[in-house]
């Protein structure tokens, strides 16, 4: 028998070329509610209103015949719900088309696990196939659809708050994409979407990360580190990962400690010596300061525009009072002097800048302080899309870890990230060469293994059929010879 090796050498490439990097890329958009730029004037409260959230939505298709679907992005809700949740930030987006009973795709059954808890009063699971993009081109070509993906299903309540709240709109269907570290609330859990994901192998990793690729666009990249999807931007080799911090009041939000918060002026670092703790939180727009800072950029920039009323202070109740710092856009006002802000993380090995063209909003005669403070104080930052949108983060929901890639190594380690590619190389083809030994090795073992059974079942057949023919009694000639026919199957 004749070996095809090259049989053997086909199976072991593709075996190392199986593994394939999956990830899922969910386009997101901004809802248009106000035009920061306008020159309508300044309603300050009305402006808290459009712009303390982020306003972030993932614009899905959802069912079969697949149907456009707003979902907000939340850093520090849980779980994937759809229902009859749409508010008018919702509907100013494109207007959602999605409808349980016009998918066939769609599975639930209101009286199955139908949920009695009064946050979720009414809801039960259910489930959809949802069609992403497979790569970073977002384009049609590379659209996937996945299905049996599970979400909590909040139908249509006439008997509900729904129907006492006007801030819902009881003839739509919107939802909300939770991606905290933890479910504060077990139901929540069940309908982790990224731990789905993973459990359907459609990803291969728990990682998410915010791409922007404008101000108000980008893409929800789910599976995969920013390094592998896109390679000649991120350097894996810069990559650096620190632990969520939890506390024993939340442990759901993506949380940690800064070595150092401080700012400069004249010469004299002032630094925030009390909390110096940030959560991360794409749903917030811009950055609610804490208590600490707000004394200290109080006391060594703002004290004297406030003392002489350029600049003050609106209160504006949401659920709890914020503070909103204004200044007069005059030439007393010396922006130009703000002292930039500075987040240093040790472990990152990286500081973090926030200027005064970050930091200011101008709008008409006015610029907007975008550092909101609690009118009783907070112990930490809240670092919203402002933060996400300047610096990529990437996180894990499996790990619990918060990633960053640090480009300022790249000119610190250029040679040994050289060095270091180089090595990986040989050892890469080293690597090979030894799999295609021990694939020549093994083929050429069962070869031999199959060679030495045929041989026997050969031997064993010509045993028996000469047996056979010595107890047969010739007649004639002695020398006459029978020819044995013995098929060979090798």
């Amino acid at each position: 028998m004749i070996i095809n090796y090259s049989f053997y050498f086909f199976i072991l490439i593709v075996s190392f070329n199986s593994f394939n990097l999956s990830y899922i890329v969910i386009p997101f958009n901004t809802y248009n509610i106000e035009n920061e730029n306008s020159n309508e004037k300044l309603n300050i409260t009305k402006f808290f209103y459009n712009n303390f959230e982020s306003q972030i939505y993932a614009r899905m298709n959802i069912g079969t015949p697949k149907k456009f679907i707003p979902i907000d992005l939340r850093m520090n809700n849980h779980g994937l719900l759809l229902g009859y949740l749409c508010n008018n930030n919702n509907l100013k987006c494109e207007e959602s088309k999605y409808n349980i009973n016009k998918s066939s795709s769609f599975y639930g059954d209101i009286n199955n696990k139908k949920i009695y808890s009064s946050q979720y009063s009414g809801s039960y699971f259910a489930q959809d196939t949802f069609s992403f993009y497979s790569d970073m081109a977002m384009n049609s070509n590379h659209e996937i659809k996945l299905n049996n993906i599970s979400f909590l299903y909040t139908p249509k309540n006439e008997e509900g708050n729904n129907k006492n709240e006007e801030k819902y709109i009881n003839d739509k269907i919107c939802g909300t994409l939770g991606l905290a570290v933890n479910a504060y609330y077990y139901l929540t859990e069940e309908v982790n979407f990224i731990k789905i994901l993973k459990k359907l192998e459609y990803i291969n990793k728990y990682d998410f990360s915010f791409y922007f690729t404008s101000n108000t666009e980008g893409a929800l990249i789910i599976g995969e580190e920013p390094h592998n999807y896109l390679p000649k931007k991120f350097n894996e080799n810069n990559f650096r990962k620190i632990n969520v911090l939890l506390d024993e009041y939340s442990n759901s939000g993506w949380r940690t400690e800064f070595t150092q918060i401080y700012f400069y002026t004249n010469n004299i670092k002032h630094k925030i010596k009390e909390s110096k703790k940030g959560i991360f939180a794409i749903e917030n727009k811009y950055i609610i300061g804490s208590k600490d800072y707000q004394k200290s950029i109080e006391d060594n920039f703002f004290k004297k525009y406030i003392d002489n009323k350029i600049c003050y202070y609106e209160t504006i109740k949401n659920n709890q009072k914020y503070l909103v710092l204004i200044c007069d856009k005059t030439s007393s006002f010396d922006i130009n002097s703000f002292p930039t802000l500075y987040f240093y993380h040790r472990i990152f090995n990286y500081t973090f800048e926030f200027s005064k063209e970050d930091l200011f909003l101008e709008k008409n005669d006015k610029y907007i302080f975008l550092i909101f403070f609690m009118e009783y104080g907070n112990s930490y930052f809240t670092l919203g899309k402002l933060f996400l949108k300047k610096y990529l983060l990437v996180f894990n929901i499996d790990s619990k870890t918060i990633g960053f890639y640090n480009s300022i190594l790249e000119y610190e380690s250029e040679q040994t990230t050289n060095s270091v590619s180089v090595y990986y190389k040989i050892l890469g083809i080293i690597i090979i060469l030894i799999a295609c030994g021990i694939g020549f090795v093994f083929a050429k073992k069962v070869y031999e293994q199959t060679r030495k059974k045929r041989l026997n079942e050969i031997e064993e057949q010509y045993e028996y059929k000469s047996h056979d023919t010595n107890n047969i009694n010739y007649e004639g000639n002695s020398n006459k010879k029978i020819l044995l026919e013995i098929p060979l199957k090798i």
